[in-house]
């Protein structure tokens, strides 16, 4: 993956606007398409669902819906034991909506007990013979009344290291003691807060179900803007001018945008940056947009600012290496100041 900048990066004195456009060429790296991976969508159907029911309901279908072609799913609903909802099968549009209009059906009930929605949903990526990776997204209010912590503890042990899981809290924020916390850190994944705008539940659950995708199809675009710095606009121009999606806020400096990589196409994305002023002769980095896949960091671009007197420098082109010789681009690593850590006994019969 290669990332090339067009820009006139020279000011005038008292100049604040700076343009350019971002290259992000996938060459030979580029797949073919996205990769297979299974995805299994646990939601809590416990009768501490019913008042939540329509909000649990969105985010599984919105789940549901994001789900890449090519991949597997399955969906289980979790109460005091767990059982199978629909079964592992190829995602396409119509086990999409058999899957959506079974969701619809559901009745909450029972109680809750989360060490045996993990226990089946590691039998049901093991039965299936599902594709690696495997990830587990689990939609519910955290309540675990019908199960001891150590009950719990053990389950989790069992199945660490067979899938990765992320946590979508239902209701009220999550309690400092809830175990989903411990579950999505021995799982690698997170326990993401309630939610009530749909937009911003997309770009979440987008991510989430993507972190661990082993295609570029679905790559995540990331802006990093240092203090004073305003975005004016971003927005892709090339295979196709489209506008991007509103972006998840990971510090107030950084902001991560999903996007949809749909061919091993150049992707280019036009950007405007305000900075503040300066004098002639002082220079800035005034952005950084990089290309990451999960935590995986494919590329990145930085956008300088430089600041002239009238008649001074103007940018030259690069000379071209000699056809021979292969092109390599190294790329600046910001002080780590500037770069934030990353942004984390039941019937378990399987229906049939």
């Amino acid at each position: 993956m290669e990332a090339t900048v067009y820009q006139n990066e020279f000011l005038p004195v008292g100049g604040t606007d700076i343009n350019a456009i971002v290259a992000f060429d996938p060459g030979a790296d580029a797949p073919p398409a996205i990769g297979a991976a299974a995805e299994i969508i646990v939601v809590d159907g416990s009768v501490s669902m019913k008042p939540h029911l329509d909000t649990l309901l969105a985010a599984a279908e919105t789940a549901i819906k994001l789900l890449d072609p090519g991949s597997q799913f399955a969906v289980l609903v979790g109460t005091h034991r767990a059982k199978v909802l629909c079964p592992l099968k190829p995602v396409n549009e119509g086990t999409q909506n058999d899957a959506v209009k079974a969701l619809r059906a559901l009745t909450p009930e029972g109680g809750t007990a989360m060490g045996t929605w993990l226990k089946l949903a590691a039998q049901v990526f093991t039965v299936g013979q599902a594709p690696a990776p495997r990830h587990v997204l689990l939609i519910g209010d955290g309540g675990n009344r019908n199960e001891l912590p150590e009950q719990f503890l053990k389950a989790l042990q069992d199945v660490t290291g067979q899938f990765s899981a992320d946590c979508l809290d239902i209701g009220a924020d999550p309690e400092p003691g809830d175990l989903r916390y411990r579950l999505a850190t021995a799982l690698g994944g997170q326990l993401i807060n309630p939610i009530t705008d749909p937009q911003q539940l997309e770009n979440v659950l987008t991510m989430a179900l993507r972190r661990f995708s082993p295609a570029l199809a679905s790559p995540t675009l990331r802006l990093w803007l240092p203090v004073g710095t305003e975005l004016l606009y971003l927005k892709q121009v090339s295979p196709d001018v489209t506008e991007l999606p509103p972006p998840t806020e990971i510090t107030t400096y950084l902001h991560d945008y999903p996007l949809r990589w749909t061919e091993s196409a150049v992707h280019e994305y036009h950007l405007g940056i305000r900075v503040p002023p300066s004098s002639v002769g002082k220079e800035q980095l005034a952005a950084r947009l990089e290309l990451r896949s999960g935590h995986k960091l494919l590329a990145n671009a930085q956008i300088q600012a430089r600041w002239s007197s009238p008649g001074g420098p103007i940018p030259t082109p690069p000379t071209p290496e000699p056809a021979t010789e292969p092109q390599t681009s190294d790329f600046y690593t910001p002080p780590v100041a500037n770069n934030p850590p990353q942004s984390d006994e039941s019937d378990t019969t399987l229906l049939k």
